[in-house]
């Protein structure tokens, strides 16, 4: 996935895989200033109650959206605004494996 930041000085994108991006240093700083929630709650809290039934495109484009809604959350990384967030055809499967359960409706 791609990450794209602004600071007061200069833009920066930054590759990682999903799964990485999870348990980032910058993602478990926002975990923390959000009562030590997990990073995949923190997502899904942004995203669709019925994203499960997206396509994989749709899909995508509501993890895309919902990190960036995430990262931009409050004052926690100060000086550090997210531009944008892209996810590669790689990152679909372990995005829903990940958010999947989570966002299962319940039984």
């Amino acid at each position: 996935m791609l990450v794209q930041t602004q600071t007061p000085n200069t833009i920066l994108t930054i590759m990682m895989a999903f799964p990485a991006f999870l348990s980032g240093p910058v993602m478990s700083r926002i975990c923390q200033a959000n009562n030590d929630c997990s990073a995949e709650q923190l997502i899904q809290d942004y995203m669709p109650l019925d994203a499960n039934e997206g396509n994989d495109d749709e899909f995508g484009q509501w993890v895309e959206e919902a990190c960036v809604q995430a990262l931009n959350t409050g004052e926690v990384l100060s000086g550090l605004h997210v531009l944008g967030v892209e996810l590669e055809a790689n990152d679909i499967a372990p995005a829903r494996k990940t958010l999947n359960p989570i966002l299962a409706p319940a039984a």
